[in-house]
């Protein structure tokens, strides 16, 4: 399953427009799933250096039958130890969006994810100044 990783991370950075990383895929039988080790996005350019989220590991479950019709289907996501970072630019856009975005639904089209369960998760929520210091907010 590692062998796909630089396509996976190639088509996450040509959907998002940023660097995504990761530091190992595995695929479990049973439970059908794929795991995801060291998972992080990037900040854009616009935005201080680190990453949006960082996600120790992700667990997908897949659905059997979909993969039977060369299908991808996420029944369900387990996130270990994600950290989110969310910051605002003084003009409006947070470092999560991504406006110019190609739309890639041909490649890998993701149906909505019927779960997604966070386990020991960190949010922080930030507006960054003009002069590019950051607030924390609670959230």
């Amino acid at each position: 399953m590692d062998r796909y990783r630089p396509q996976v991370i190639s088509y996450l950075n040509r959907k998002r427009e940023s660097k995504s990383k990761s530091n190992g895929l595995g695929l479990t039988f049973f439970p059908l799933s794929i795991r995801v080790d060291g998972f992080g996005i990037v900040n854009p350019p616009l935005f201080p250096r680190g990453y949006v989220v960082h996600v120790a590991r992700i667990d997908a479950a897949l659905d059997a039958a979909a993969l039977r019709h060369r299908q991808v289907v996420i029944k369900s996501l387990v996130l270990d130890n994600p950290v989110i970072h969310l910051m605002s630019d003084p003009d409006g856009p947070w470092n999560f969006e991504n406006p110019q975005a190609s739309s890639s639904q041909k490649i890998f089209p993701l149906e909505p994810i019927a779960s997604v369960q966070i386990k020991r998760g960190e949010v922080t929520a930030s507006n960054l100044f003009a002069v590019g210091c950051s607030r924390p907010s609670v959230v």
